[in-house]
Formats: structure tokens, C-alpha cells, sequence
């Protein structure tokens, strides 16, 4: 967590309370009507990761076609991208334990909002953002086959950093967390 907490949180930054013993959670102090901005903020989020994940079927035929591959060779496509996604998931762990609790990237448009709970948090949802919008933009000009590949590579790889950082935030709402993870994943 950054050194100084802002408007999201009350309470001491300090890691280490008594004695050694863990200092306790800060309350987390965020307003009704920026919980629901935020949760449908998300639910957006996984709503475009659903629609990803459901769009490269349909579209087999037409790589095909394009790229004048048998089924076998296209449907490597989809290995490659759960690659990405196993990816994602397990460097999430190391950047997170590096960097901070969702610090994976290095801009973030909420510093715009001025909290370091926010900042935070933000971090591997706007990197993954960040990836994704690159490799949309690389397989919208319909590159080689190899190079469609390694963007559906770092595509499933900015997908799994949203998917934890959108579920991480979520969890860390201490009003109605169980609905709102449910309707979290129910937009996926």
C-alpha cells in the first residue's frame, strides 16, 4: 500500500502495529453512489471480457479463410490465448507482491481522482487495459499468423490481469460484497 492513505481510507498507514502484530485494515470510507460507478465500471469490463472470449469462435471460419490455415492450425489460437490467460495469472501474483496490492502498471487515470486506495487499485486494470487496446489494434489489421498468435498471447494475458484486479476491487467493498461480486461475474 502507498505510504500515506487519502480520501478512500481512515486510519494509519503504518504496516506493522504493537509489538510486530499486523496492523489492522483501514475502514474503507467510499460513498454508495461511487460504489455503484465503479461496480458498473466493472461489470462493463467483464462484459468486454465476455464478448472477447466469445467472438473467436464464430470468427474460425473466416481466419480460415484469411490466413489459408486447416482447422488444426487455427485452433491453436485458442491455446495460445489460455496460454496468455495462465500467464496473467501467475505473474499477477509476482507483480502484485512487487509493486503492491494492484500496482502492476505505471499510469493510471486514477490520479486524476487523488486517493491511493483508488491508485492502487487501479494499476492492473488500467496495464491490462493498456494491453488489450494493443493487441485489439495489432489483430484489427489482421497481421501474420504468427504475430495474431503473440497478440491473443498478450491479449488472454491483459484479460487475466483485469479479471484479478476487477474481482480484488469488488472483494474490497465491505457493503453487499456478495451481490456485487455476483453481478460482477454474472455481466462476464
Amino acid at each position: 500500500m502507498a505510504p500515506s492513505i487519502a480520501k478512500g481510507l481512515s486510519g494509519s498507514a503504518s504496516t506493522a502495529g504493537p509489538e510486530g502484530q499486523p496492523a489492522p485494515a483501514p475502514e474503507f470510507d467510499m460513498s454508495v453512489r461511487d460504489e455503484r460507478i465503479y461496480l458498473a465500471t466493472l461489470c462493463y469490463n467483464l462484459f468486454v471480457a465476455g464478448w472477447n472470449d466469445a467472438t473467436l469462435g464464430p470468427l474460425l471460419p473466416r481466419i480460415q479463410e484469411h490466413y489459408h490455415v486447416n482447422f488444426t492450425v487455427v485452433s491453436i489460437l485458442f491455446v495460445v490465448g489460455c496460454c496468455g490467460v495462465i500467464t496473467g495469472a501467475l505473474s499477477n501474483v509476482y507483480l502484485s507482491h512487487r509493486f503492491g496490492f494492484g500496482k502492476v502498471g505505471p499510469f493510471s487515470i486514477s490520479r486524476l481522482l487523488d486517493t491511493d486506495l483508488l491508485y492502487l487499485l487501479h494499476q492492473a486494470i488500467t496495464f491490462a487495459a493498456a494491453l488489450q487496446i494493443l493487441t485489439y489494434a495489432v489483430m484489427a489489421i489482421a497481421p501474420p499468423y504468427p504475430v495474431l498468435c503473440i497478440a491473443l498471447f498478450v491479449n488472454g494475458w491483459g484479460l487475466s490481469l483485469q479479471d484479478a484486479g476487477s474481482n480484488a476491487f469488488i472483494a474490497s467493498i465491505p457493503r453487499n460484497e456478495k451481490t456485487n461480486m455476483g453481478i460482477l461475474h454474472a455481466m462476464y
